[in-house]
Order: C-alpha cells, then structure tokens, then sequence
C-alpha cells in the first residue's frame, strides 16, 4: 500500500507544515547513483518539462502496472494449486514438491514464474535471472531428466517432470560394506533423518531389532540383486528404484537393511524375499524414515 502515491512531495511538505508534523530527509535521496533516484531527480523533471509526461498519467500508468502484476499472480496461484503435490514431500525435502507433467517446458516464462511463487511460497528469494536460465536449459537438454539449482540453504533439483526443494547434506556417506546398526543409525541422524517402525503385516519379527539379532547396514547397493515377495525372479535394486521414480540423492544417501548379511529392506521398494516374516500383525514391524526438525 502507498497511499501518499498520488501526492506530490511539495503537497505532503505544505501539509506536514500546515499540521505541524515532522519528517525526516533521508540524505541518500539527493545521490543519483541509485536508478530510481536518478530517475526521480534528473529524468522526470526534463520530462514534466517538456509536458509530455504528467504526473497523472504516470500514477495511472503504475496503477494498470500493479493491476496486471495482481493478475499475473492471481493466475500463478490457481495453476500452482493444480501442479503443487500436498503432503508428498520426501525426508530431504524443505517443501511440497511440483508436478510439471501437464506443464510445457517451452513455456520458460511459466515455468519461472510458477518455481519463483513456490520459492516464496516456501519463504525462499528468488534465484537470479542467470541461475534460472541455466536451470531451465538443464531441464530441457538433460538426457537424465536431472537438473539441480543450488540456493543459500538447499537445493533446487528437478527428476521425473518434478520440482524438489531439499536440504543441504554435507556428511560424508560409508563407502561399500557392511556398517553396524548403531553406527548407521548414527549416520542416518548426521544426515537428518530418523528411522521409525510401524506395525504392518508385511514387515519383519519384532525380535530382529534385538541388539544380537543381526541387523546392519550398508549403501552403495544400487548393483545388488534382490528378490521381492511373490516375484520368481531377482531384480537389481537401481532399476527396481528408478522403476519406482526414487529420486537419485535419496537412492545415494539412504542405506538398505540386512539381517546377517542378506539384504531385507530397500528404500522406496519396502521388504524383499529374505524377510520371509513369520510375525503376526501385532508384532511385525516395517522401517520407515521420518525427517528430523
């Protein structure tokens, strides 16, 4: 809101007088090396001069300007609600992420503007006008469908015609091998999530996270192979993870668990055949990751 818009400043001073308030000048009005100042003190009055410009037309000017900006955002905020996917965020996001699968991504111009709103939505600035050309050009030449955009406290990244607001991870994962439960737990933490369990009928025996039980840890699992329940052939867990569109630093940054060596939970897939649960559904327990605060 400004109200004193369609006031000129020797109108506001002769009423200030005439009520005796007070004001203050802020000297940095009198520099030209700011545009708008500049514009304010050497442009406008050459142009009031010659008058082709009038005060007026130039306040109705920036009216029509602020009306189609309303609009624009008016637009922006009914598209987005359509393409925003509610409560879907993973354990690394910092917001809801967006479904560009109905959005042409020609359209650079929509695409910018509908990732500028999420960012303020999310309560992020907007990236410069180079940072989201760049990232644009990715989304549209990559033969990976990745693209990723690095902001002040995260990351911008782009998988599977989906935007995908996420947080900075900077701990160093385990290298290939087997790491303990506890050590893994530890480094799950590091990385800021949390492992939970949930009762389900197609998790594994309560009794296995008793510490001599046997269950451990282990990244890098990508070439593995496994079998799920029901199935009579054995698949390798990247593909079984990208067939179920896992996002790439979440397959890099989350460990699957083994029970004595066998791998019995994959990220994103759930319990493979080597769980093979003899538990009721009071007490089999399914893993899950929950985001810390």
């Amino acid at each position: 809101m400004r109200p004193l818009l369609g006031f000129n400043r020797k109108q506001i001073q002769t009423y200030a007088v005439e009520h005796g308030l007070d004001w203050i000048d802020d000297p940095s009005n009198a520099r030209n090396d700011a545009d708008r100042n500049y514009l304010r003190n050497r442009l406008l009055p050459v142009l009031y001069a010659r008058g082709r410009v009038t005060r007026k037309r130039l306040i109705e000017a920036t009216e029509f300007c602020r009306q189609i900006s309303q609009n624009y955002e008016r637009s922006l905020a009914e598209r987005f609600s359509e393409i925003v996917e509610y409560g879907a965020r993973s354990v690394l996001c910092l917001a809801d992420p967006v479904n560009l699968s109905n959005v042409d991504l020609n359209d650079e111009n929509l695409v910018s503007g509908l990732m500028r709103f999420w960012l303020h939505q999310s309560g992020r600035s907007s990236p410069t006008d180079k940072q989201m050309d760049s990232f644009l050009g990715q989304m549209k030449n990559s033969s990976t469908r990745y693209a990723e955009l690095s902001m002040e406290d995260g990351k911008v990244r782009y998988f599977d015609r989906k935007i995908y607001l996420t947080r900075l991870v900077d701990t160093e994962i385990p290298g290939p091998g087997i790491v303990s439960w506890d050590d893994g737990i530890a480094k799950l933490q590091e990385i800021g999530v949390v492992l939970r369990f949930v009762k389900s009928d197609s998790g594994f025996p309560q009794s296995w996270l008793a510490p001599a039980a046997g269950l451990d840890f282990a990244w890098h699992c990508g070439h593995k192979m496994i079998r799920l329940p029901k199935c009579p052939t054995s698949s390798m867990i990247r593909k079984l993870q990208q067939s179920h569109r896992i996002p790439p630093w979440e397959r890099r940054l989350i460990p699957c668990i083994l029970y004595q060596g066998r791998i019995v939970w994959v990220y994103g897939i759930g319990m493979t055949a080597d769980c093979d649960s003899a538990g009721t559904f009071e007490q089999s327990l399914f893993p899950c990751l929950k985001q810390t605060s």
